[in-house]
C-alpha cells in the first residue's frame, strides 16, 4: 500500500505547484482569467486553460524528473543527477516525466481524493489486523470506524453546496444532519425569504468510485437568530453626533496590518460629525458610531479618519461586545483583494455590491484612475483622484444615496474598493489597495 501512497503524495504536491503556476499565468491574461458571456467563447477559454495546464504540468514534471515509471520501485529519487543522462535511461526519464505531466493536469483535487481513499483503505486494513481473535466487539469497532469515516467524507462533499446556498438572499445558515444514516441538508431562512425555487429538493454528489449519491434538502422557515451586538456589511451606520439625516453603509471587516486587531470601515463622510476638521481628524475617545439598523445601538468607536486627494475613509473599532460579520449578503465573504488595471477597463470587468439603500447590484468597470469632484454634505466640493468609474449592467443605477461606504467586489469576490459617491447612472469607487496603504489595514489576518 505504501508503494502507491508515496507516488500519490508526490503527484499531489506537483499538481499543487502546477495549479499555482497556471493560476498566475491566467491572471496575467484577462481572456483566460474572466469568464465569457457566450457558451462558445467559454468553451474555447476552457480548452485554452486545459492546454496550458498540460504544458505547465509536463514542464514541472520534466524539471523535477518525476518519472512515473520509477514511482513504483522500492526507491526512487526526484530531480536529475549525472547518472540520469545515460542514453536509454535519459529516454525513459523524459517519456516517464511527460506521462507524469499529463497526470498533473487532472488537478490536485483528484490526487487529494485518491490519497484519502488509499489512506482509508490502509487504516481499515490496520484495524482489521490489530487482533487475531475476532468477537462481537471487534466487529462493532470496525463498523463504527467505517461509519465515522463515511460521515466525514459526506461532510467534505457537502461543503461546496453549503457555500453556494449561503450566497442566496435571506438564507441565514446551512447545516447537515443524519437521519436514519442518510444525510439531510437543512437550509435555515428568515421570514423575508421568498426564493424557494432557487433551492433544489435534493443535491447530488460523487461517492466512492464516482457513484452518484444524494442528500435531501429541507428548508426551515422563520429562522432568524437575534444577537444584540452584530453588525453586517451594508448595515446603516452614522456618527452619534451627525449632520442631519447623514448616514451610510458599513463596508466590511478589516484588520490592523500589524496587530491583527479587528476593525470595520466605511467612508469618512458617512460617520463625520460637524465638530470634525476634514483635514486633521484627531480621535478624542468619544467618537461613538451607532448602528441605525439595530435601534441606534452604540456599535463602535471612530479611531482613524482620512479625507485627502485619494481616499475618504474611516476606520472603526467594534465596542459593546459587537461582532463584525465579514459575509456580504448575496455575495459572500471577500477573503482577497486586488488592484484593477487597464484590462479591467478594456474587458468591462463585472463588479458587485450590496448597499444599504439600493441592495444587491451588478455593474461593470467603465474607467480607472479617474479624478472626480464630489460635493459633500457641508457644501464643500473636494476632488478625489484615481477613482474607479462603474455603471450598472441593467438600466437602473449601480448605487444610490446612502450606499456610500459599501464594499465593491469583482465577479470572483476579490475586494476592489469602497463606494464613495455617484450621480444618476455613474458610481465612483476608491481603490482598496490605496485604502489599505493609507489606513494601515488589510483584508485578512494572514
Amino acid at each position: 500500500m505504501d508503494t502507491v501512497i508515496q507516488p500519490t503524495i508526490v503527484l499531489l504536491i506537483l499538481s499543487l505547484i502546477t495549479e499555482k503556476i497556471v493560476n498566475f499565468i491566467k491572471l496575467q491574461h484577462e481572456t483566460l482569467a474572466n469568464k465569457h458571456d457566450t457558451d462558445l467563447d467559454e468553451k474555447i477559454r476552457e480548452k485554452k486553460i486545459q492546454r496550458l495546464t498540460i504544458i505547465v504540468g509536463v514542464i514541472v514534471a520534466l524539471v523535477s524528473k518525476a518519472n512515473l515509471f520509477d514511482f513504483f520501485k522500492e526507491n526512487f529519487n526526484l530531480f536529475w543527477t549525472a547518472e540520469d543522462f545515460v542514453e536509454l535511461k535519459l529516454l525513459s526519464n523524459i517519456v516517464g516525466s511527460i506521462v507524469s505531466g499529463m497526470f498533473l493536469s487532472l488537478c490536485s483535487k483528484f490526487f487529494h481524493d485518491l490519497l484519502d481513499i488509499l489512506l482509508q483503505a490502509k487504516n481499515l486494513k490496520r484495524k482489521l489486523n490489530d487482533k487475531a481473535d475476532w468477537n462481537f466487539n471487534n466487529i462493532t469497532e470496525v463498523d463504527n470506524y467505517i461509519n465515522q469515516d463515511e460521515s466525514k467524507r459526506i461532510e467534505y462533499a457537502l461543503i461546496p453546496f453549503k457555500s453556494k446556498l449561503m450566497q442566496i438572499e435571506n438564507v441565514v445558515s446551512v447545516s447537515s444532519i443524519f437521519e436514519n444514516d442518510k444525510p439531510i441538508l437543512q437550509v435555515h431562512v428568515n421570514g423575508r425569504f421568498s426564493l424557494e425555487n432557487l433551492i433544489p429538493k435534493k443535491i447530488f454528489y460523487s461517492g466512492i468510485n464516482n457513484s452518484q449519491k444524494e442528500a435531501a434538502v429541507k428548508i426551515i422557515n422563520d429562522f432568524e437568530p437575534i444577537s444584540h451586538g452584530t453588525i453586517y456589511p451594508s448595515s446603516n451606520i452614522a456618527n452619534s453626533i451627525p449632520y442631519i439625516n447623514n448616514t451610510g453603509s458599513m463596508g466590511g471587516k478589516v484588520y490592523d496590518e500589524t496587530s491583527n486587531e479587528e476593525y470595520f470601515i466605511s467612508c469618512y463622510h458617512v460617520v463625520k460629525s460637524p465638530n470634525h476638521n476634514w483635514d486633521n481628524f484627531q480621535p478624542v475617545g468619544n467618537e461613538t458610531i451607532i448602528d441605525i439598523t439595530y435601534n441606534n445601538s452604540s456599535c463602535g468607536l471612530l479611531i482613524r479618519a482620512i479625507r485627502d486627494e485619494q481616499i475618504d475613509i474611516a476606520v472603526m473599532k467594534p465596542t459593546n461586545g459587537y461582532e463584525v460579520k465579514g459575509a456580504i449578503s448575496g455575495i459572500g465573504t471577500p477573503y482577497f483583494s486586488r488592484a484593477l488595471n487597464n484590462n479591467d477597463k478594456f474587458y468591462k470587468t463585472k463588479v458587485k455590491m450590496k448597499g444599504m439603500v439600493s441592495g444587491y447590484n451588478v455593474g461593470f468597470v467603465v474607467d480607472i484612475n479617474l479624478p472626480v469632484k464630489i460635493t459633500y454634505i457641508d457644501g464643500v466640493i473636494h476632488q478625489l483622484n484615481n477613482l474607479i468609474f462603474v455603471q450598472a449592467l441593467s438600466g437602473d443605477t449601480f448605487s444610490k444615496g446612502g450606499d456610500s461606504g459599501s464594499f465593491v467586489v469583482d465577479e470572483y469576490n476579490y475586494l476592489i474598493g469602497v463606494l464613495v459617491g455617484g450621480f444618476r447612472n455613474t458610481s465612483y469607487i476608491i481603490p482598496i489597495q490605496t485604502i489599505f496603504n493609507k489606513t494601515k489595514t488589510k483584508i485578512s489576518k494572514s
